[in-house]
């Protein structure tokens, strides 16, 4: 093995990658990225194998990926596509190395990608530029595996500014409309996408967009645009207009996931609440309501209702009309409670035409 290059970022190593995994402790790396060489039917200098024998090849590799990753590790494979010899089929070769990955070796596909390459030439000549009966292999597939359901991800390191017409529909809201496919999303979303097959929060606040716009979001999704929805929210925001001074100390309801700054939250909002109830927020991996209990109490009087609905109902039910109640530590769990508080109003959005 090769010290190749180093830098303050780490070294680059010339070795057997076999025979540097195998001296490697288990669960000891966090990623692995790689480029195998492809089960092409050209042989190419640095060594490749046709992709018949292609998962036999890589298995070794596999099982090795498997040992030394953590259990929240990911494995990442860029991996192109080859062709039949001989006819202008494709060869399975790559999704047979994602099927054995997951059912032999246990992993799980995490999700897929594709790298696009414009700029790849045209082949094979035979299919692409001589018959002309295919068009080029431009694409890669990047698989992404990891060995739990969970592996350590975070999409909000690859966020993309909002597009003009994202931006347009903020700004202006959306024009309600009966769709291609007969549903109409405006007056009845739920039903319209549950029917669709579509999974998508409407219920729920984006964490990404500020008050204003999180309303001009719901607006539209009961058919209320440009100015009206302005004056309404602007209304809105009048009447629910409370700064929460020292003198102001609402009743909290709290909830979050366990890989949360739970300790942080309760430390900020613990000194300015009159009480806390802790739940247990509707989402994979919520924090057990007992954890943060003790914490909590340091700070004001803590009990646990783990029922999001319940804890609701009972912490309205006890207080005074001009009471704050404030539900927060999770996105899910402000999602859950809201269409409680809309269904004691007769409503399914935040404005009185949107009626149940």
């Amino acid at each position: 093995m090769t010290n190749y290059h180093k830098t303050k970022y780490g070294s680059i190593l010339l070795a057997d990658s076999l025979d540097y995994l195998a001296d490697q402790k288990p669960q000891t790396v966090d990623l692995i990225v790689t480029s195998p060489p492809f089960g092409l039917v050209r042989k190419k200098d640095y060594g490749n194998v046709e992709s018949h024998e292609y998962i036999d090849w890589f298995k070794p590799f596999g099982k090795e990926f498997a040992r030394v990753l953590k259990p929240s590790g990911s494995l990442v494979i860029d991996i192109g596509g080859a062709w039949i010899p001989g006819q202008p089929t494709r060869s399975l070769y790559h999704f047979e190395l994602a099927i054995m990955l997951c059912r032999e070796l246990g992993m799980y596909l995490a999700q897929e990608f594709f790298w696009w390459n414009p700029s790849k030439l045209p082949s094979p000549a035979e299919w692409v530029t001589v018959r002309r009966v295919r068009v080029k292999d431009a694409v890669n597939v990047v698989w992404w595996f990891s060995l739990t359901p969970w592996p350590k991800a975070s999409n909000r390191r690859v966020l993309a500014p909002y597009s003009d017409a994202m931006k347009g529909l903020l700004k202006n809201g959306y024009r309600a409309k009966l769709r291609p496919s007969g549903h109409d999303i405006s007056a009845e979303p739920s039903p319209a996408l549950a029917r669709m097959g579509v999974v998508f929060q409407q219920s729920t606040l984006d964490l990404d967009l500020t008050v204003e716009q999180n309303l001009f979001y719901h607006a539209s999704l009961h058919g209320i645009g440009g100015h009206e929805a302005r004056r309404r929210i602007a209304a809105l925001l009048e009447t629910i207009s409370v700064e929460l001074g020292p003198q102001v100390r609402p009743r909290l309801i709290f909830g979050c996931l366990e890989d949360k700054q739970w300790a942080r939250m309760a430390a900020m909002l613990g000194p300015r609440v009159s009480d806390v109830t802790i739940t247990r927020a509707a989402a994979k991996r919520p924090l057990d309501p007992s954890i943060p209990v003790p914490l909590f109490s340091t700070y004001a009087p803590t009990h646990v209702i783990r029922d999001p609905i319940e804890a609701i109902a009972e912490v309205v039910a006890s207080s005074e009309r001009e009471q704050i109640v404030l539900v927060t530590g999770s996105v899910y769990l402000v999602g859950e409670v809201y269409p409680w508080f809309l269904s004691r109003q007769g409503r399914r959005g935040l404005f009185p035409e949107a009626a149940a």
